[in-house]
């Protein structure tokens, strides 16, 4: 005899305790990505890894399903792609943060910085007023 509810309000009660749990596990699991962003970069960057390589394994058993020959190419060609990403991203998670312009920002930010030089090293160094550049417009020049 089979246990579960048969009736669609016999349901909702269980339904509503399982939105509850895995609504506190996200708050929790974004709080934690918001205190600890290098860390859930990595955390992603590793899952998406996992995902890829799943999804190429997918493919390439797809490929032997199709029948004819080009879908069964493409559907290789594919997951080969995909597999290769995912080890990729496994193998090499900061390769793939340093991608992204904010996660740079971030892992630049972990970088000691050099002692030596209070500029940034976005701004240009400026000749000083008595010093003559090597590139001169023609309009500052003497006539």
């Amino acid at each position: 005899m089979s246990t579960a509810p048969s009736t669609l309000g016999a349901l909702v009660p269980k339904a509503i305790n399982w939105s509850i749990a895995l609504s506190v596990l996200l708050i929790i699991a974004g709080l934690i990505a918001l205190l600890l962003p290098f860390i859930s970069g990595v955390a992603i960057t590793l899952f998406f890894g996992w995902m890829m390589i799943l999804s190429g394994i997918t493919h390439l058993i797809f490929a032997f399903k199709t029948h004819t020959t080009g879908g069964r190419v493409w559907e290789v060609l594919i997951g080969l792609i995909y597999l290769f990403t995912g080890f990729y991203l496994i193998l090499h998670p900061l390769d793939a943060l340093l991608a992204s312009p904010s996660s740079s920002r971030v892992i630049s930010s972990l970088r000691p910085s050099s002692s030596s030089s209070n500029t940034s090293s976005f701004v240009p160094a400026m000749a000083p007023a008595g010093s003559s550049s090597t590139a001169s417009s023609p309009s500052s020049s003497p006539s």
